[in-house]
């Protein structure tokens, strides 16, 4: 079973508190690339399935916006 997702970014974050330099460069991403993730999947799940015009309209326009900075992410975590 896996961990709920509050535990596991409670790590994330704890990891945090004893980095220093790249080490906190590196996990100040890792957390920012989580975060991200879930906040993409969540707006593609009410994209597809909300039936409120309104809630379906912020996630179509929201969602480019945080894929692109999804990717930015990515990157600037491979380059550290």
């Amino acid at each position: 079973m896996s961990r709920p997702a509050a535990g596991e970014r409670a790590d994330v974050l704890a990891a945090m508190d004893s980095a220093e330099g790249p080490a906190f460069v590196r996990s100040f991403y890792a957390a920012q690339l989580a975060q991200y993730e879930m906040t993409v999947s969540v707006l593609e799940r009410y994209l597809q399935s909300s039936d409120i015009d309104d809630v379906k309209n912020f996630a179509a326009a929201q969602l480019p916006r945080l894929r692109a900075e999804l990717e930015d992410t990515r990157a600037a975590l491979a380059e550290k």
